[in-house]
């Protein structure tokens, strides 16, 4: 009895382990089918660049042109900066010669969180095909020398606010309507490319215009609204300037800043004829003195007069609607 539970428990914990080696290292290996891709996938295998990068819609082919190298590591990073491998596929080697061949299982694997591809020979070309989307591309520099990227057909680059391109691009050229960036020699450590659809750049100008529009047309209306407050303010006669005189050039010659006689401004303010009518006739004088005037007492002494005719209108303007309604008058 102990010897059939023995085995039995030695039959469960073998098939244990053999499921999770098969799904640990199965896991990293890449499909036969997938690897082989479209047999009649074509690479840009004449390009002069070291790294040649193809974008289209939903993918990306690259071609590598390698020099006494015996494999090649890449991998992508996730949103949050995690290193993950990158899922290639169709990945064709290239010989010296100008033979193609499909590198297979087990010369493309998934290790340390990055696709190895273990080359043939130290030289040659490689090439593979990855998934990619949205209107931006970027890449690390794996190998050093000179880069071309291909953008999709109809995507541009240029304007700084729906594009960007760095390192910035030794040369740009639209060919067959697709442009082409190509750098001598990258020294950085990625390659990003932020492009925009050609006709993204006329809805934006169409926006920018729009907006300069709504601009200009408040700009207006709050002019507008500004001219009706001055004019509702000089028919009420509360358009009185108290700010200091620019033209004010001090007193009269020999009448310095030691002049220290007093004078009196006198300001009568009487009611219209209306007015009088309604209040009696009331006689409003206001007499205000000035004692040794400095030079620039004249501009003190005018808002000094401005604000008591200011008073002094309202004043009027309060007998008279007393004089209207007087039953609404509480003081009587």
């Amino acid at each position: 009895m102990n010897r059939r539970l023995l085995l039995a428990f030695a039959s469960v914990a073998l098939l244990a382990l053999t499921a999770g080696c098969a799904g640990i290292f199965g896991g990293d290996q890449i499909s036969e089918k997938r690897l082989e891709g479209d047999g009649n996938a074509t690479y840009e295998w004449n390009n002069s660049a070291a790294v040649t990068l193809n974008v289209t819609g939903g993918q990306y082919q690259a071609v590598y042109d390698f020099d006494n190298r015996s494999q090649l590591a890449i991998f992508e990073r996730e949103s949050l900066g995690e290193k993950t491998p990158v899922e290639v596929g169709t990945v064709r080697f290239q010989y010296p010669n100008g033979t193609v061949v499909t590198l297979g299982q087990e010369r493309v694997l998934k290790k340390d969180s990055k696709t190895v591809f273990l080359l043939p020979v130290s030289d040659g070309k490689l090439a593979y095909t990855a998934p990619h989307r949205g209107k931006s591309f970027s890449t690390p520099t794996y190998v050093e020398g000179s880069y071309e990227v291909v953008l999709p057909s109809g995507m541009r680059v240029g304007m700084p606010i729906l594009s960007q391109v760095r390192p910035n691009a030794d040369d740009k050229a639209q060919i067959d309507g697709r442009v082409h960036l190509s750098w001598a020699e990258v020294t950085a450590d990625n390659v990003v490319v932020r492009y925009y659809l050609a006709r993204d750049l006329t809805i934006f100008g169409g926006i920018i215009a729009a907006g300069i529009l709504v601009a200009l047309v408040g700009l207006a209306y709050f002019r507008l609204q500004i001219r009706q407050l001055e004019q509702e303010r000089e028919e009420m006669g509360l358009n009185v300037d108290t700010g200091d005189d620019e033209f004010d050039q001090g007193p009269p010659p020999g009448m310095g800043s030691g002049f220290g006689s007093q004078f009196l401004i006198r300001f009568a303010v009487s009611n219209r004829r209306d007015s009088r009518r309604a209040t009696g006739g009331n006689h409003t004088e206001r007499t205000l003195s000035v004692a040794a005037l400095p030079a620039t007492a004249g501009s003190a002494a005018i808002r000094e007069v401005g604000r008591a005719a200011e008073k002094g209108r309202r004043e009027r303007r309060n007998a008279l609607f007393w004089s209207l309604a007087p039953n609404q008058n509480p003081c009587r």
